[in-house]
């Protein structure tokens, strides 16, 4: 099971972005910002793999859907209408939107 997840991840990071995969381009993103973090390291163990989670697939994927992974910082982003758009709360925004960021300047 761990290396079929392993192979689907680094398939993942690997696959050019096409039209029809756009969506799903942040999810390539965010495993990409963890193997750069991790020198490499897939996640092979629960905690690494909550750490990829919480730390690079969720703000990742709440920028994207949010429509400001393109935004040039957080202090561009209007939180209130992130919040809106996604349905989550303020401070749920806050958090995902500075890991977002956090992630990309590293």
């Amino acid at each position: 099971m761990a290396s079929s997840f392993l192979e689907m991840f680094r398939r993942i990071v690997t696959a050019p972005v096409s039209a029809a995969r756009e969506s799903s381009e942040w999810l390539r993103d965010s495993a990409k910002a963890y193997l750069t973090d991790t020198g490499g390291a897939d996640p092979v163990t629960w905690s690494e793999m909550s750490t990829f989670i919480e730390q690079y697939l969720k703000p990742h994927a709440l920028a994207h859907m949010g429509g400001v992974a393109g935004a040039p910082s957080a202090d561009a982003v209007s939180i209130s209408k992130v919040a809106d758009t996604v349905r989550a709360d303020r401070g749920t925004v806050v958090k995902q939107i500075r890991r977002f960021f956090e992630s990309r300047s590293r």
